[in-house]
C-alpha cells in the first residue's frame, strides 16, 4: 500500500506541476517522496484535475493495484472532498484512498447502519421540533384572526 500510495504522490504531483499556473512559489519536478510532503501545505487539487489526473495510465495502474473499484472511482472526487471545498488536499486523498480500499466487509456495513440509524433518529427529532413549531405558528394565527376580527367589524 505505502509503495503505491508514494507513486500516487508523486504522479499527482507530476500532474499538478503540468496543470498549474506558473508561479514562483514552488520549484517544479519531484525527486523523492520528501519533495511531496515540502509541498503538500499549499497543494490543493481542483475537480479538472483530478479528471486530468484519474485518466492518467498511470494513476489508473496504481488504483487497479490498489483495488480500487470502478464505481468508486467515477465519484471519487467528491468522496474525497470531506470538507467540501471544492477540492482536495493531499490529506483528503491520502487517508480517502486508504479507506476506500477493497470490498466492503461487515464492519463496513454494520458500521453504515448504525450511521443510518442515527441520522434516522436525529431526522425524527428534526421534524418533531419543526412540527411542533410549526402548530405553534399555526396558534398563534388564529390567535391573530380572532383579534382581528373585532378590529375589522369597528373598521
Amino acid at each position: 500500500f505505502a509503495k503505491q500510495m508514494a507513486q500516487l504522490l508523486k504522479v499527482v504531483c507530476e500532474i499538478y506541476d503540468d496543470n498549474a499556473v506558473e508561479d514562483d512559489s514552488h520549484e517544479r519536478g519531484v525527486q523523492c517522496l520528501q519533495d511531496v510532503f515540502d509541498r503538500a501545505p499549499w497543494m490543493e487539487i481542483t475537480p479538472e484535475m483530478f479528471e486530468v489526473m484519474r485518466y492518467d495510465p498511470r494513476v489508473q495502474k496504481i488504483f487497479d493495484d490498489l483495488d480500487l473499484a470502478d464505481e468508486d472511482q467515477f465519484i471519487l472526487f467528491q468522496t474525497l472532498d470531506v470538507d467540501h471545498s471544492g477540492s482536495i488536499d493531499l490529506e483528503e486523498l491520502c487517508s480517502g484512498i486508504a479507506k476506500l480500499r477493497g470490498d466492503a466487509c461487515r464492519s463496513d456495513i454494520i458500521s453504515i447502519n448504525f450511521m443510518i440509524q442515527g441520522v434516522r433518529t436525529e431526522l425524527r427529532s428534526s421534524m418533531t421540533r419543526f412540527l411542533k413549531r410549526l402548530y405553534k405558528q399555526e396558534e398563534l394565527i388564529t390567535e391573530l384572526r380572532a383579534l382581528q376580527e373585532p378590529l375589522s367589524e369597528i373598521c
